[in-house]
């Protein structure tokens, strides 16, 4: 056993790497990617919604419990619901969608 690998007899020594891969393994998701927390997740949702031109989110509400995403309230034609859960399941950090919106009739 070589001199160095052992610090202290009850507390084996660990490298740099493998604490370095288990503090940034927890908060990455299932691609790789940094997770943001509720609030940015929720924010980033709302943006890409914003900017997808083909739909108004005036009324969408957009909440986050973990990563999963809760989209309520009202779009003006049928097939803006199904094009928000599109747009908000390809934002990152985002892994599964609930989806209450409903036309506005």
């Amino acid at each position: 056993m070589s001199a160095g690998r052992l610090l202290h007899p009850e507390r084996p020594c660990r490298s740099r790497t493998h604490v370095s891969r288990q503090k940034t393994s927890q908060f990455r998701g299932p691609r790789g990617d940094r997770c943001p927390d509720q609030g940015d997740l929720e924010s980033a949702v709302y943006s890409a919604l914003a900017h997808a031109g083909d739909l108004d989110p005036s009324y969408i509400f957009v909440t986050a419990r973990g990563r999963d995403i809760t989209l309520a309230g009202w779009v003006h034609l049928k097939a803006e619901v199904s094009r928000a859960e599109e747009i908000t399941l390809r934002t990152n950090g985002v892994r599964k969608v609930h989806n209450e919106l409903s036309p506005d009739l």
